[in-house]
């Protein structure tokens, strides 16, 4: 890990220097109020150490050599403290929240498709003006409405216009939510007030002119959305293409959703850097055929560059398919031309470069869990993997997805606790089956619809589609079914989740470096764990979803663990 060939990784890979003071400073920026004056001279001041080095002799820019290292690092916690600031809603003075007490009307732009829920349809919304009585100003951010199901709220569309009431309140944490702070969740979306309309307090005002881009993202879902529903038959085998391929969840059954999320393989449902590798592959397989396009480099990289991008947009940018989508375009652009560049680089880079244009999208669930799942991968998938040898080639494919669970599973252990209080039990049985399963079947669903206006091909390939996701579906059901199948009742705090992680990596490093520090590291770890789960209060389950492990859904939160572990927060506009 430490090491590429006599190079140290820290030289190898700049991107782990950088990545670690970025993340500081958009956590100091959070939780301080640190001016941009300060911030900007400060900025100054380093930039003009760093010229001055850069000015002096060879030898002496070499004996300095850390002062310049220690400058620039700095430099860059300044930036995310200045970055998290520039970013943050409240501190601009657009923000709609500052004309919340003298306006009476708000004018909205719909963000999502109408989400129908028990009781109302929910929809994410772009605040654009504002209505004082005597004028209009131009405001932003962004809000969750709830329109009642007296009204026409199912037909709106992204691009929607409305005119709503000023019926906006702070977002508030439900009595029958306890179990999860979800005002802290969604003012990690710069979401801070939601409304409950009713048909009489909201009016559609038109539809905003959509780009040349969003025109053809939106016509490439209808038509896939139509070659599913004409080819699949069965509404969840349809539902679970659309979320495979789309990312449009909104069909599937919350107890099919829960199952998958018991099991351990709920990540097949959101769209994330498995699908888009495995997109990669399927590109990668149709540049070779095509004649035009193995004959040179330089098309096949726009064709294959074109089309992770695509997907990625067409899916709504979620962090982990942004992340998957910049460490392929890396490693790609890498192979054209002919230089090998150590993948721990891509992963910081891809963290660097989303992190400074959506610092906020470090306390989001899904882009904490893709990179500690793709650490785990690069540090521990090989030592785990070399721990058994088979002769038999499907032993050892098999041996080798079974590692790769393995790899992911434990850096991801702490903040699936922490997050979801429950451990899959089947983990590695479930993702043995459900992998190849979901690959073959979205590489099939992907062909069904290029090859959609061919006769005769769409019907055979829709039965294939639909009885793959079916002995999908019914796997992971029959997975659920046990009884032991999921641990739960896990209640860490943050703390006790940084020392059980202590407890992982220390271990890891132990077995794969035989050193008596790391050993006596996670002994240190494990002795503050049990000290911390002494002294803190037993916790109490405060409402029926806790003590069932079942959701009440209330107005407002999402319905379960496995709908905020599969909402990746898409970077759509």
């Amino acid at each position: 890990m430490t090491h590429f060939g006599q190079i140290p990784l820290w030289k190898k890979a700049p991107f782990t220097r950088l990545i670690f003071p970025l993340m500081g400073g958009i956590i100091t920026g959070k939780y301080s109020d640190i001016p941009m004056l300060p911030l900007l001279i400060s900025g100054i001041a380093l930039i003009l150490l760093l010229f001055y080095f850069s000015m002096r002799r060879a030898s002496v820019r070499f004996a300095h050599a850390s002062i310049s290292g220690v400058t620039v690092m700095l430099l860059v916690y300044l930036s995310g403290i200045a970055l998290f600031n520039f970013h943050d809603i409240r501190k601009q003075q657009e923000w709609y929240g500052h004309s919340l007490h003298t306006s009476s009307v708000f004018m909205v732009r719909a963000s999502s498709t109408a989400i129908e829920k028990p009781k109302s349809f929910k929809v994410e919304a772009q605040v654009i003006s504002a209505f004082d009585g005597r004028c209009e100003n131009t405001v932003k951010g962004k809000t969750i409405i709830y329109l009642a199901k007296d009204s026409n709220a199912s037909r709106i569309r992204y691009g929607d216009i409305l005119l709503i009431k000023n019926k906006l309140k702070e977002v508030e944490n439900p009595a029958s939510f306890s179990g999860f702070d979800y005002r802290n969740f969604l003012a990690n979306q710069q979401i801070y007030h939601q409304a409950y309309l009713r048909g009489n307090e909201w009016a559609p005002a038109g539809r905003k002119q959509l780009t040349a881009l969003e025109i053809v993202v939106n016509r490439s879902l209808s038509y896939i959305n139509h070659i599913f529903e004409t080819h699949l038959k069965d509404g969840q085998v349809t539902a679970l293409a659309r979320a495979l391929l789309t990312g449009d969840r909104t069909e599937l059954d919350k107890d099919l959703v829960q199952a998958y999320s018991n099991a351990g393989v709920v990540h097949i449902m959101a769209i994330s850097g498995l699908h888009l590798g495995l997109i990669y592959l399927l590109l990668l397989k149709v540049a070779e055929i095509i004649p035009l396009l193995s004959r040179s480099k330089t098309a096949k990289a726009i064709v294959i560059l074109g089309g992770i991008w695509f997907f990625a947009i067409m899916t709504g940018g979620s962090p982990s398919v942004m992340r998957a989508a910049v460490m392929f375009s890396g490693l790609h652009l890498g192979r054209l031309i002919n230089r090998r560049v150590p993948t721990y680089n891509f992963w910081s880079a891809s963290a660097f470069l989303l992190l400074i244009f959506k610092p906020l999208l470090l306390w989001n669930v899904g882009f904490q869990l893709s990179y500690m799942a793709v650490l785990g991968i690069l540090v521990v998938q090989k030592p785990v993997y070399r721990w058994l040898e088979f002769n038999n080639k499907m032993v050892d494919y098999s041996w080798q997805l079974v590692s790769v669970s393995i790899a992911a599973q434990l850096f991801t252990l702490p903040f699936c606790i922490y997050y979801f209080h429950q451990f899959p039990m089947l983990f590695l049985v479930a993702n043995l089956v459900a992998i190849p399963l979901a690959s073959v079947g979205l590489w099939s669903a992907v062909i069904l619809v290029l090859s959609a206006q061919i006769p005769l091909i769409p019907q055979l390939l829709g039965r294939v589609v639909s009885r793959i996701f079916e002995w999908l579906n019914d796997f992971i059901i029959y997975i659920d079914s046990f009884t032991f199948t999921v641990w739960g009742d896990i209640y860490f705090n943050l703390w006790e989740s940084y020392m059980m992680g202590g407890i992982v990596l220390f271990i890891l490093v132990w077995l794969m470096r035989k050193t008596t520090a790391a050993l006596k590291a996670a002994l240190v770890c494990c002795i503050l764990f049990l000290s911390a789960q002494w002294f803190s209060p037993p916790y109490v389950p405060q409402n029926e979803s806790e003590v069932t492990g079942k959701s009440i859904e209330t107005p407002g939160t999402p319905a379960s663990s496995a709908e905020i572990r599969t909402s990746n927060t898409p970077l759509r506009p």
